[in-house]
């Protein structure tokens, strides 16, 4: 094989697994931008930025909020007293990319309605930083 030809098969390699590392999402932190405390619903901004200083992703859209992420623990400046509040815009959180699609998930088993794996149309909020 010539030189040529293996650089060629080397360029083919990386791009390839360029782009699948850039298609497969697993964890980001963003910022609501809304939240349905009805639904356990959020719309999030990813914040993290790409090497020119520009937005990454998309915003996401219906991300599930687990119970857990649904309140937080506060306190005010130099006070003991902590207490709860609940999940609110502007509020920095930490979102998990499911292995599979969840669309039809609403408790306990389910079956996948696509072959989807870690897409940005699976997230869920697992807390608040």
């Amino acid at each position: 094989m010539s030189k040529t030809n293996h650089n060629k098969g080397f360029d083919f390699v990386q791009e390839l697994i360029n782009s699948l590392n850039d298609n497969t999402f697993v964890a980001t932190i963003g910022r609501i931008i809304s939240y349905d405390s009805g639904s356990h619903l959020a719309t999030v901004q990813p914040l993290e930025l790409d090497g020119n200083g520009d937005k990454r992703n998309s915003v996401l859209q219906g991300c599930e909020v687990i119970k857990q992420a649904r309140t937080t623990l506060v306190s005010n400046d130099g006070d003991d007293i902590v207490h709860l509040r609940k999940l609110q815009k502007g509020d920095e959180v930490v979102v998990l990319f499911m292995d599979g699609d969840i669309d039809n998930y609403s408790g306990g088993e389910y079956k996948a309605g696509s072959s989807r794996k870690h897409s940005i149309n699976d997230g869920v909020v697992i807390g608040n930083l």
